[in-house]
């Protein structure tokens, strides 16, 4: 059985570099896992050109999204800072 993957074809029963693969029956396992990357690579690749359009509130969402973050991390850094000196306060008590 070949795997075809834009003129490339490779044995099913090889790795890329020509050891052989370990294998559990009929399957094996790096070449489940090979080809699952290969088809994630495919379907990520837009076969047409794609036309976005932005409207003039998405940059405001995009600043509102990035200041909730920063104040978010903030506070929870504080947060944890804090209980972090309360627990080594109470932990010499």
């Amino acid at each position: 059985m070949l795997m075809m993957l834009e003129g490339l074809a490779l044995p099913h029963t090889t790795s890329l570099k020509g050891k052989p693969l370990v294998t559990s029956g009929n399957y094996s396992t790096r070449s489940h896992k090979s080809s699952f990357y290969r088809a994630l690579v495919l379907l990520l690749i837009p076969l047409v050109q794609l036309k976005a359009y932005a409207d003039p509130g998405s940059g405001a969402l995009l600043w509102q999204i990035g200041g909730a973050f920063v104040l978010g991390s903030i506070y929870r850094t504080r947060r944890f800072l804090v209980k972090l000196f309360q627990w080594i306060r109470n932990r010499g008590d």
